[in-house]
């Protein structure tokens, strides 16, 4: 699987014509084509799972074939850290995990109790205040 964040693209995972299978990352950097295998793994090796980057540069993985026959599929998901977030990052994933409700709030009541705005935004890009 394959995912791309600025100007690295990152791999993971696959298979050689079913006989080998993978759990290395790599990226690519598209302005320089420089190639670089991550010291981070996949939990498993897998291939034909798919692959997501969050703007902060969180990865994520689902899925995936995790025997060469093609049979056994995964359904599991798994989440790392490309680098080390901003800390408004982590205390987000924090907040919104022990107050899940927080994520239910109107943007005028988040902002009140001190939700940052950049933060209140992400949660309503497409609604109205309340």
């Amino acid at each position: 699987a394959s995912a791309k964040l600025n100007h690295m693209l990152y791999l993971s995972g696959g298979t050689t014509w079913l006989e080998v299978m993978y759990d290395d990352i790599w990226s690519l950097n598209l302005l320089t084509f420089q190639w670089t295998k991550l010291s981070v793994k996949l939990p498993v090796k897998l291939y034909f799972h798919s692959m997501a980057i969050t703007p902060a540069g969180c990865l994520y993985v689902f899925g995936g074939c995790v025997a060469l026959n093609g049979t056994n599929r995964s359904e599991e998901m798994y989440k790392m850290w490309l680098h080390v977030p901003p800390l408004t990052e982590l205390c987000w994933v924090k907040l919104t995990k022990n107050f899940p409700r927080l994520l239910s709030m109107g943007s005028s009541r988040l902002h009140s109790i001190g939700v940052p705005l950049k933060l209140v935004n992400r949660l309503h890009r497409n609604s109205e205040p309340s």
